[in-house]
């Protein structure tokens, strides 16, 4: 499901799951492979999940869109391995 970005890149939704659950995140990237590569706990999605409506995109936008480049809050924890 990427979206034209700014700078030529797209945004990815990716999962961490962690078996009983899982966290979605949004990732500006040049590529699912950028994501997953620098990422590999994450997995992107091809397409959004029919479950995950309009409302709950509109609280991953606000609270869990990420750049790449610049990892901050959980995404920077996940980069460090705090969560892995």
């Amino acid at each position: 499901m990427p979206t034209v970005s700014s700078s030529q890149r797209k945004t990815y939704l990716a999962c961490y799951d962690y078996t009983t659950g899982g966290v979605w995140v949004l990732v500006d990237a040049e590529s699912a492979e950028q994501v997953e590569r620098i990422y590999p706990e994450l997995k992107v999605c091809p397409s959004r999940p029919q479950w995950l409506d309009d409302n709950i995109m509109r609280t991953i936008e606000a609270k869990m869109h990420f750049d790449i480049d610049a990892p901050r809050g959980w995404l920077l924890l996940l980069k460090r391995s705090d969560l892995a």
